[in-house]
């Protein structure tokens, strides 16, 4: 049966590295969504809008991260030739990735 008609279920198990998914923790039985970065065509559109709302709620750094992993995946696309849909980001997203990339401004003055 192919994903594209299984809908949403149980692939991965996921262990957090800090230990809180242990029995009796903070996140034991929490439920994950993993996104497969490298493979999945619908990972992109869903790290921009992360990526977003991150940046809204305050998480800078967070969102300075998923936009240079943006960058990268849009990159490899682009080498690879892959046939994915167009990715949608904002204009504001865009501006980001290339202001990131470009890194600190340097003043002569």
């Amino acid at each position: 049966m192919s994903d594209k008609t299984r809908g949403l279920y149980r692939k991965f198990v996921v262990r957090r590295t800090d230990g809180s998914s242990r029995r009796h923790r903070r996140h034991h039985e929490c439920e994950y969504f993993v996104l497969d970065l490298t493979h999945d065509p619908l990972a992109y559109p869903a790290l921009a809008a992360y990526e977003e709302h991150a940046r809204a709620d305050g998480y800078r750094l967070l969102a300075d991260d998923l936009l240079r992993q943006l960058a990268r995946m849009r990159d490899e696309l682009m080498l690879t030739g892959r046939t994915w849909s167009e990715p949608i980001l904002s204009i504001s997203q865009k501006q980001r990735i290339n202001k990131l990339l470009r890194g600190p401004e340097t003043s002569d003055a």
